[in-house]
């Protein structure tokens, strides 16, 4: 009965037993009202412009290029941002004693003369002039 009822020819024995029995009534009633509403919704269905599709990927593509481009500059910014923190760190307490003093030394007493704590503070100094250099470069082009 369902089968006949999809395709929407109740004839002959099946009619017959449709109106007899409520339960097959209400299915080929619903089958019914499911077909009319299949039908007038495909006559309603739109397909989406195909240039509309095609520049709606094309923005994609453009989208996760340039992430992919952005990102070694988001790498730069966080450890040049890294670097400055570890500079803040070593030369923290020096710069500190110096503010704090009553009499201030010249700046060349800053930075111990020898050792591996100026090798080290150096180092960090220029890497993170470096890298702050090389970030705003990439910033702006």
């Amino acid at each position: 009965m369902l089968e006949a009822a999809r395709r929407g020819t109740l004839t002959g024995p099946v009619a017959e037993h449709v109106d007899e029995c409520p339960a097959c009534a209400r299915a080929a009633a619903l089958v019914s009202s499911l077909r009319q509403a299949a039908a007038r919704y495909a006559a309603e269905a739109r397909f989406p412009d195909a240039d509309l599709l095609l520049w709606r990927s094309a923005a994609a593509r453009r989208h996760d290029a340039a992430e992919h481009a952005l990102r070694p500059l988001r790498w730069a910014r966080r450890a040049a941002g890294a670097v400055a923190a570890g500079v803040a760190v070593s030369l923290g307490p020096l710069v500190l004693r110096h503010l704090q003093a009553p009499t201030l030394p010249p700046l060349s007493q800053l930075v111990p003369t020898g050792g591996t704590a100026a090798i080290v503070a150096t180092s960090a100094l220029l890497l993170a002039t470096l890298v702050a250099a090389l970030w705003l470069t990439w910033e702006e082009t």
